[in-house]
């Protein structure tokens, strides 16, 4: 009778503790998955590879040898002057917006990314990818994108990484505008 006994108050005993964590786990707030903005505007200059006047398209190199084409705007006047060979000043702007979230909560995601209109040439892009793996010894996290692709991003702040789970989701959208003059470069 008495091991009876002591068998029923251990599974009280059990019983309570379960409870008492059930409860607390209900009363604690959820943690908070991180988002974030940054932006960057600059200016780079690049060299004209070719011209297209009726379809106003210059495509230039930029520094690091990537070639983008680039629709003129309208309020750029000076075309016409610009030649193949010429180095010219190009102003852009970028950023990206991100916020992770739990699986299945993208769809009540809206990531607010502000498009500033430094250039004819405009380009937003959300994308949505799963967090596939996450080393917290280096910050490193493995995004699997939509198409199945895999990229390795590094977290600059480890605090980021605290309420982030492997199979939770980030919307991230990427915005970026080129070109509202294009200026001759001065040589020196």
């Amino acid at each position: 009778m008495k091991k009876r006994f002591v068998m029923a108050a251990v599974a009280a005993f059990m019983v309570s503790l379960a409870m008492d964590a059930i409860a607390q786990e209900k009363a604690a707030p959820e943690a908070k998955k991180p988002s974030g903005y940054t932006e960057e505007a600059g200016t780079i200059t690049a060299t004209v590879q070719a011209i297209d006047l009726e379809k106003r398209i210059v495509t230039v190199k930029a520094p690091k040898d990537e070639v983008v084409e680039i629709k003129v705007d309208e309020m750029v006047k000076n075309l016409s002057s610009v030649k193949v060979g010429d180095k010219v000043v190009l102003n852009y702007f970028k950023s990206i917006a991100y916020q992770v979230s739990k699986p299945g909560e993208v769809e009540g995601i809206a990531v607010k990314a502000e498009v500033k209109r430094v250039g004819a040439q405009t380009r937003l892009i959300t994308k949505t990818a799963t967090i596939q793996d996450i080393d917290r010894n280096t910050n490193n996290v493995v995004l699997k994108g939509p198409e199945g692709n895999l990229v390795g991003v590094n977290v600059k702040d480890p605090r980021k990484l605290e309420n982030v789970q492997i199979g939770d989701q980030v919307v991230i959208t990427y915005t970026e505008a080129l070109a509202i003059s294009l200026e001759k470069a001065t040589t020196q």
